[in-house]
């Protein structure tokens, strides 16, 4: 069902945007006008209902797997972010009532996978709810031939931005004052026993407010059930991936993202990406510590060296463990993957 201002109990509400758009047929905030150019076929359009509750608006991005579009709740008046289950090349659209379908029967099976996986994230992303920094899922449903993932709607920036914009790197005391919530979040995804396997500057959102919240659970999954599985899907991220990763039967941990979590303290403090890791393995020219020594304090080189470590058993095996070892707390006993707690923030 399309809605209508009127029908939201609101006057003049923009179905782009949902701000109070006055009189005027053109929203001045975003300049929204029905049936402008930008109502694509393979969007909801403005002002779409779904699940009886939640009004879809303008899209605010668009990736290889779905579409997140500015929501509002029509209970509780509150903007949220709305993600569509909408995989490129796989799904199309029914413009006349809304559903998803495949894009060809070839593609069936794929998209069927695709959306087992969107829903899992979402299932995960729900069980920390209340957590500070990770970001909240506060619904979750299957509609029009597709899954939808209702989110806080944040506004800010990713890190990755963040850095472009304080001049590509920050110093190391703001970098840790940036990712030690990041890293609380993570000791608590560890202890539950889940690893989320995709640690990256683009994966971290800084809000307006200076809030640091962890995105992304797609990649995640349970540290047991990896260790009972043969082989298990290669997610990658080069510069933030392990070796491990790479492999199929690779043996992943808490110490998997510790790597991810040191490449991206890397990348925040010196302003670049560090070298890929399997290019590592054959050269290694990942910029070592004493070429490094006026950015991070001695005792945060050996951290983060020892974080970024090629052998997953070289490695602090807890985030706990690591920051540890960044903050110089050398007598402190590393807690094994999954059981560190929440320490005090640097």
């Amino acid at each position: 069902m399309d809605i209508q201002a009127n029908e939201m109990g609101r006057t003049n509400l923009c179905p782009s945007c949902f701000s109070e758009k006055g009189q005027s047929e053109t929203c001045p905030f975003c300049g929204y006008r029905p049936g402008d150019s930008n109502d694509d076929w393979n969007r909801l359009k403005p002002g779409t209902m779904i699940h009886d509750r939640y009004i879809a608006g303008r899209i605010l991005g668009q990736g290889g797997f779905g579409i997140t579009y500015l929501g509002l709740d029509s209970l509780l008046g509150l903007k949220l972010a709305i993600k569509e289950y909408y995989p490129a090349g796989v799904a199309v659209r029914n413009t006349a009532n809304r559903t998803v379908m495949n894009a060809s029967s070839e593609t069936r099976e794929d998209f069927k996978r695709g959306m087992e996986k969107f829903l899992e994230e979402a299932r995960i992303l729900a069980r920390f709810e209340g957590q500070p920094n990770i970001v909240s899922v506060r619904d979750f449903f299957e509609e029009n031939g597709t899954a939808y993932m209702v989110m806080t709607y944040l506004e800010g920036r990713t890190l990755q931005k963040y850095l472009e914009e304080q001049g590509g790197r920050l110093s190391f005391r703001d970098a840790m004052d940036t990712l030690s919530p990041v890293m609380d979040a993570l000791d608590e995804v560890h202890a539950s026993g889940l690893i989320h396997r995709d640690i990256s500057p683009d994966n971290i959102f800084v809000t307006r407010n200076g809030q640091v919240k962890l995105l992304d659970f797609g990649a995640s999954k349970s540290a047991i059930n990896l260790a009972q599985q043969k082989s298990h899907s290669v997610v990658l991220k080069r510069g933030y991936s392990p070796p491990e990763q790479y492999q199929s039967r690779g043996s992943l941990g808490p110490w998997t993202d510790v790597y991810g979590m040191a490449a991206t303290l890397y990348r925040c403090v010196t302003g670049m990406m560090p070298p890929d890791a399997l290019d590592r393995l054959g050269e290694d020219t990942l910029v070592q510590s004493g070429e490094i020594g006026r950015l991070f304090p001695s005792h945060a080189q050996e951290g983060l060296m020892s974080g970024l470590s090629l052998a997953p058993k070289d490695r602090p095996q807890s985030m706990r463990a690591f920051r540890e070892r960044l903050l110089g707390e050398e007598n402190s006993a590393p807690a094994r993957g999954g059981t560190g707690s929440t320490c005090c923030r640097w």
